[in-house]
């Protein structure tokens, strides 16, 4: 499973709705994530991951693509942190 298969997973895990390959760009906005899910969903993705996202990182991300990028160690945006080693 790759990594975008595995933050998928996580996020239907969230109690969020399965989304398809081609929905990993829209925002969480449109995806209809508020904030405290957001942070709920961060929290299992650095469960899965066994990584910790830094609080700036985080407040950062607003779509799924963003943080799959910075799991893959290319952010989404130039002054997005790298993740922990």
């Amino acid at each position: 499973m790759n990594v975008q298969d595995r933050v998928l997973k996580v996020i239907a895990a969230e109690g969020h709705r399965t989304l398809t390959a081609e929905e990993v760009g829209k925002s969480f906005d449109e995806m209809g994530v508020d904030s405290l899910d957001k942070v709920c969903i961060l929290f299992g993705i650095e469960k899965e991951f066994g990584v910790s996202i830094p609080e700036d990182a985080a407040r950062r991300f607003a779509s799924v693509h963003q943080v799959v990028e910075w799991l893959n160690g290319t952010p989404a945006t130039p002054d997005q942190a790298q993740p922990a080693d």
